[in-house]
């Protein structure tokens, strides 16, 4: 009996370990995700950017995509969504084409800085996101390396991190 005892305290020990292990990340995560997006708004803002509307355009279609299949995860449809909050296909991609024009907006800033610093991944860091995508989906790398084509959309992702990365590291605390 008091081996039991002993044994689950160590159980609630170690779980009590791990959930605030846990905590803490997730708060550094957030505080970091915090200083990122601190710096990414301030960064756009005093950027001045001229975009054409076909581009915010086909942002917001791509985002009204995104925004059908995670209802359809969740079981829902587009029309039930739309029935139950009293909104039209029409007003969704209006609001829709106000986030996508900041999106836009961030992109081509953070495009910009990217080539301004000739910022590039290197092999090794193509790899190495490769083998994480790999992991993640259960797959060889060989397959992720096939599904993704000439890696130039991976590419160019890595690029922008990479300059997300510098501003956060250049950005002045006050």
């Amino acid at each position: 009996m008091q081996k039991i005892s002993i044994l689950k305290w160590k159980q609630w020990q170690n779980l009590k370990k791990k959930t605030t292990k846990r905590l803490k990340e997730a708060k550094e995560d957030a505080a970091s995700q915090a200083k990122q997006d601190e710096v990414l708004e301030k960064a756009v803002a005093g950027a001045e950017v001229d975009i054409p509307h076909a581009m915010i355009h086909h942002e917001a279609d791509h985002l009204m995509s995104h925004f059908t299949q995670d209802l359809q995860a969740q079981g829902l449809t587009p029309e039930l969504y739309y029935q139950f909050t009293g909104q039209t296909e029409e007003t969704m991609h209006e609001q829709m084409e106000k986030d996508a024009e900041k999106r836009v907006k961030m992109n081509l800033v953070l495009e910009a800085i990217a080539d301004a610093e000739n910022i590039e991944p290197a092999e090794a860091e193509i790899d190495e996101e490769v083998s994480s995508l790999a992991e993640k989906y259960g797959m060889e790398k060989d397959a992720v390396r096939q599904a993704l084509g000439d890696l130039s959309e991976l590419k160019a992702d890595l690029k922008i991190r990479k300059a997300i990365d510098l501003l956060v590291d250049s950005a002045v605390e006050k």
